[in-house]
């Protein structure tokens, strides 16, 4: 969904040369990406590393998603 939080993240992760790109993808899929995470007005950014029991990616949180928070809490302070 379309919010503050997830614009504000789209923004940071285009300063750290990312290319964003929105796709609805299965729940099936997810386990298959690099990464995943989750943007929220009260916790800003959250990694994702599993979904329905399985690993997304190796199973930890990214060099991607690491940066996008530090970038949000630096924003935040």
């Amino acid at each position: 969904l379309s919010g503050i939080t997830r614009g504000v993240a789209v923004k940071l992760l285009e300063r750290m040369g990312m290319t964003v790109h929105y796709a609805a993808i299965p729940i099936s899929e997810v386990a298959g990406v690099d990464e995943c995470f989750l943007t929220s007005s009260i916790r800003g950014v959250v990694p994702v590393t599993t979904v329905d029991g399985r690993k997304v990616g190796r199973g930890v949180v990214g060099p991607v998603t690491q940066g996008l928070m530090a970038a949000y809490a630096a924003l935040l302070s």
